[in-house]
């Protein structure tokens, strides 16, 4: 496992702690606003739903014990599926699937290793507020369950991603593990 820890070019480290589908808790964010005016005072929200808190190098050890109190793991940017993006999911009136819900239990596959970062949206509607339609494996709700998404990509050479058969909601976690079984292949 990579964890998301990188050295910024003014000396500081940014730790990117492990927030599925951007969810954080009242006694995380505490936590992270003390272990942010203890480091460089600055914690930066990431495009993938990430918060990024820039620390001392020296204090990277100890702000990992403490991410760990409130339980909160450093996250992962390496060859493995990286923590699920999740649109607000059924807080939303658009939405046809509990987005939120379904990203949260996805979060269960961040780690398992890949030939590459595997980037997860979920999204409940077509609007694709998680960005499902451009991330390598997307899903998008319909009254249904999903339609699921393959091959996306937000970066220098944007594009859809290929949408595959819908499938019911019970089998989005099998479904998202086949792929994943089939690009390690």
């Amino acid at each position: 496992m990579v964890e998301a820890i990188a050295e910024q070019t003014n000396g500081v480290v940014a730790i990117l702690p492990g927030t599925p589908a951007g969810i954080i808790n009242a006694k995380q964010l505490e936590k992270i606003a003390k272990i942010a005016n203890e480091g460089a005072g600055v914690v930066k929200l990431t495009s993938m739903q990430r918060m990024a808190i820039l620390v001392k190098k020296e204090q990277v050890e100890d702000v990992k014990k403490q991410l760990a109190e409130v339980d909160l793991k450093v996250g992962v940017v390496g060859p493995e599926v990286w923590n699920p993006m999740g649109c607000p999911g059924k807080l939303c009136k658009y939405a046809r699937q509990d987005a939120l819900a379904d990203a949260m239990s996805i979060a269960s596959l961040v780690g398992i290793k890949t030939p590459r970062p595997v980037k997860i949206g979920v999204s409940g509607c077509q609007n694709s507020c998680a960005w499902s339609k451009v991330v390598d494996i997307g899903l998008v709700g319909t009254k249904e369950g999903y339609d699921i998404y393959i091959g996306g990509d937000a970066g220098k050479n944007p594009r859809i991603g290929q949408k595959l058969k819908p499938v019911p909601k019970e089998e989005i976690i099998d479904s998202i593990k086949g792929i994943i079984d089939k690009f390690n292949e």
